[in-house]
């Protein structure tokens, strides 16, 4: 009999899955925090040469010689980013689409050019949040291993002189974990590349 109960533990998966995933107690923070993104960096993955990633953090990264990260400040509330949780119940599959948005006001030709190059790469994305002075700067990267590719840009030019013209781009990826943490001091070689 008790084999028997044994063997039935074994054979049931939520059992298997409590033994491999143990969930962790959550307490409300004390203090509040805010969106917004202050800043993005992005570059292309095929210009990367190397990397090491150690508990869900990149602690290193180095670019190819020759190339490097650019840095796209956007106004103020025109830029967001996502890692939402994908569960298939069919496949019993699990990932994470990362959403990156991000809008230009403006219709310059270097905007345009960059709305069309952006569609051309896969994009490391790494954006600053926004954080009160004094405060240290986080960053979260989109995209490491995989990419993400431009999936729809637009180019309006509004009805109303309120209305916008400028450049909207929508850019998405599936990883296997949630963004990666990643240091200033990393972020800052990649957009100065050491000559």
């Amino acid at each position: 009999l008790k084999s028997n109960k044994m063997l039935q533990n074994l054979l049931n998966p939520l059992l298997m899955i409590q033994r491999v995933i143990t969930l962790d107690d959550y307490e409300k923070q004390c203090e509040a925090d805010n969106g917004g993104i202050e800043e993005v960096v992005v570059y292309q993955i095929c210009d990367r040469l190397s990397y090491t990633v150690t508990d869900r953090e990149i602690t290193a990264l180095a670019m190819k010689t020759g190339k490097q990260a650019y840095t796209w400040t956007p106004d103020m509330e025109s830029a967001k980013a996502d890692d939402n949780g994908n569960r298939n119940r069919e496949n019993n599959s699990y990932f994470k689409t990362h959403l990156f948005n991000i809008t230009f006001k403006d219709d310059e030709d270097v905007t345009a050019k960059l709305d069309e190059d952006s569609g051309r790469v896969f994009l490391g994305v790494i954006v600053k949040y926004a954080t009160p002075a004094g405060v240290d700067a986080k960053y979260k990267h989109l995209g490491f291993f995989n990419g993400l590719a431009l999936t729809t840009s637009e180019g309006p030019v509004g009805q109303l002189y309120e209305d916008l013209r400028g450049h909207i781009l929508n850019f998405e990826g599936k990883e296997l974990t949630r963004a990666l943490d990643i240091s200033d001091t990393i972020v800052d070689t990649l957009t100065n590349p050491p000559s």
